[in-house]
Order: structure tokens, then C-alpha cells, then sequence
């Protein structure tokens, strides 16, 4: 097939284990090629027909960005082949991860013996929203969107996060806007953000909130205190056994975050790291897209010279990310500043006559829990 590098009359790898390492619209398997023995991820797909153009597109989009967008948290595309006995597409991947971040939160989230793996996985928590800023930023500046961001397709290997699964992906660098718009088609329907649930225009703010949304489970879980289902039983609104989308509960989501702030958690060395990632998450989930802050702002929010506030928190990601990490070329005033209590620590704003019908949640919010903010500035 034209679209991929190589065909085979058979196929070349064996496959390891009994089930796959994830499943969507296609599945992940651990594979070793026969030859040598080389161990990868391999997404397999059945091989659209010739005259399916709109399949055939997707699958080229999907090995041109991996191909294209090369960073340390991006999972690496080492090559793509048909199978002409199974009519089936590969593509290999590395690293061939252990886990994806739903499954991680999930076993984290419960209350285990070993206090101490459960301890180091609460801390391994916290180094990753900083990584993942760092990645986002990359993809973003590169002219692409993700459109699918969520703790499944975030995979782990050897305590690192790697972003996966492009498959619904975009490239906007030839486009006079990033934005589209109309129904959401595949995204994930728990991670949608407001103007996507309302079929409006959305761009790469919409990656961002969808990021939010991971922080906030991320969070979740490093604090000790909570797992997933919590969060859920929490949003729930309706019959639906589903969980609630995020975008649909908004005080709820504010509540839940406040919620967190207040509490002490389960290890002091990750409750300041945490409050902060709380803050982020916070202008994140802004409901208006306009407002809300956008991943170099978050990038710049972590650098030394953007914020001693949050420097900490950049000082918690991966070595090559801070290597990497870029100082502000721009005298752009910081998104936002929170207040802070007089001895330095984290202040939590007052929940006093706010409900879910309060008018601009999130600006009454800002009003009580910044001391700056850029569409404040800009408004003067």
C-alpha cells in the first residue's frame, strides 16, 4: 500500500500475550519481529479499501504527524507496514509503555499495603502536569492539535509520560486559523471542552482543557485522600451511568478543585506541589475559551524568570525538560497572578454565595482568588 513503508505477504511479528495493550477504534499489541527478536507497540487496523478515501487520509495524517513531531514525551513511530494475508495496517511504537495513565490512576487510586510504592507513585504524579505542558507547548508551536488529550492515550514507561494516539489529530500550520467547527466526531466525550459540547468554533484552546481536566485527575489521585470514581460520583448529574462530562458541572468541577485545596492529603511533600497544579488546572477549565490560558502561558507561568510562584513546579518535570524549557522571549504580562498569604503559602479563595447559579463562576472566582490577570490588563 502506498500510505505505509513496507507490505509483507505474511505477517513478519509475533505478538505477545494473550490480550491487547489497549482498544479503541484500533488495537495495541506487544509485538517482536521474528527476525531479531526487536520488541514494539504495534496499533493494528484493517486496511481501508482503495476507494475509502476519507480512512485513507486519516491513516496518512496520523503517520505524518507522528513522523513529524519528534519530542522526549511523544511516542516514536519506527515504521509502518500491510499485511497482505490479514489485510491489516501496523504502526510500531516505542517505548512499549507499561500503562496508560487511566490505568495508573486507577490502581494508584486505591488504598494499598505498601505505603511506599504508593508514596512514590503520589510523587512520580506530580512531575508529570509540567511534562505534559512542555509537550502540549511543542505540539501546539509545530501547528498541530491533539483533539483526543486524556489519561488513556498518555502512556508510562519507566516513570515518564508519553503522548499517543493522533489518529483524530489535526495540522492547522497551512490554515489561517487552528479553529474548526462542528459536531465533535470522535473525541472523547468526559474531556470535551464547552465550545465543542456546543459545536462552536474550537482550536487549541480546546486541548488545553482538555489537559485541564487530566491535572485535575492527576491531583486526584496524588493527594491520596480520593480515586477516580469519587471524582465521578461527585460530577454524576442525571440517570446516565456514564460519567458527567466536566464541561457540563462547572461549580461542581470549582467544588471538587476547592475541595482538594482545603485538604491536607496524605503526604506533606506533594500538597504544595499539588495546590499549585490545582491553580493551573483552575485557568485551564475557564468555560470561555477566550479567557482561558493557553499552553505557552502555562509554560511561561513554570519558567524562573515568568513566575518564582509556580518555578517550583517546573523545577519538579523530567531532566530534558528542563534543559529544554525556554525562557519568555516576550514582555507579555504573566496570565495570572494568585494571591498568596503573607507567610508565602497557598491561599484558598472563599466559597461564600457561590453556587452552581452564580452568574461568571469562573470570573467571580478570579476576582476573589487573583491578584493580576491578563484580560484585566487588557481591558484598562
Amino acid at each position: 500500500m502506498e500510505i505505509v513503508d513496507e507490505s509483507f505477504k505474511d505477517d513478519p511479528f509475533m505478538r505477545h500475550g494473550k490480550e491487547p495493550l489497549g482498544k479503541s477504534n484500533s488495537e495495541v499489541w506487544k509485538v517482536a519481529r521474528k527476525s531479531d527478536g526487536k520488541v514494539y507497540a504495534r496499533k493494528e487496523f484493517p486496511a481501508p479499501r482503495r476507494d475509502n478515501k476519507e480512512m485513507n487520509e486519516k491513516i496518512k495524517k496520523e503517520i505524518f504527524i507522528m513522523t513529524t513531531a519528534k519530542h522526549h514525551h511523544i511516542v516514536k513511530l519506527c515504521g509502518s507496514h500491510y499485511i497482505e494475508s490479514s489485510q491489516t495496517i501496523g504502526l510500531l511504537i516505542l517505548p512499549v509503555a507499561e500503562m496508560n495513565l487511566a490505568e495508573y490512576l486507577e490502581v494508584w487510586g486505591r488504598n494499598h499495603v505498601n505505603e511506599f510504592e504508593q508514596q512514590k507513585a503520589r510523587r512520580n504524579m506530580c512531575q508529570w502536569p509540567p511534562c505534559l505542558f512542555q509537550v502540549l507547548d511543542y505540539l501546539h508551536d509545530a501547528g498541530f492539535r491533539h483533539k483526543d488529550i486524556k489519561p488513556s492515550n498518555i502512556l508510562i514507561k519507566d516513570g515518564q509520560v508519553y503522548l499517543a494516539d493522533f489518529g483524530i489529530s489535526s495540522n492547522f500550520r497551512d490554515s489561517n486559523t487552528s479553529k474548526t467547527k462542528g459536531p465533535a466526531g470522535a473525541i472523547t466525550e468526559r474531556y470535551i471542552a464547552p465550545e465543542i459540547d456546543n459545536e462552536l468554533a474550537r482550536g487549541r484552546a480546546s486541548d488545553v482543557w482538555a489537559l485541564g481536566c487530566t491535572v485535575l485527575e492527576i491531583c486526584t489521585v496524588a493527594l491520596g485522600e480520593n480515586s477516580i470514581e469519587d471524582l465521578n460520583e461527585h460530577l454524576h448529574q442525571g440517570p446516565s451511568s456514564r460519567p458527567t462530562p466536566f464541561c457540563r458541572s462547572p461549580y461542581l468541577v470549582f467544588d471538587w478543585i476547592w475541595l482538594h485545596l482545603v485538604c491536607s492529603g496524605k503526604d506533606e511533600f506533594c500538597r504544595r506541589p499539588i495546590q499549585k497544579m490545582l491553580q493551573l488546572a483552575f485557568l485551564m477549565l475557564d468555560p470561555n475559551p477566550n479567557t482561558r490560558i493557553n499552553v505557552r502561558q502555562l509554560v511561561d507561568l513554570l519558567n524562573k524568570l515568568g513566575s518564582n510562584h509556580f518555578h517550583s513546579l517546573g523545577q519538579a518535570a523530567c531532566d530534558e525538560c528542563k534543559r529544554t524549557s525556554h525562557v519568555p522571549l516576550h514582555n507579555f504580562p504573566l496570565h495570572s497572578v494568585f494571591r498568596e498569604e503573607p507567610d508565602g503559602s497557598t491561599y484558598i479563595p472563599l466559597k461564600d454565595n457561590i453556587s452552581s447559579k452564580t452568574q461568571d463562576l469562573w470570573e467571580e472566582v478570579k476576582r476573589r482568588w487573583l491578584v493580576s490577570h491578563i484580560w484585566w490588563e487588557m481591558k484598562r
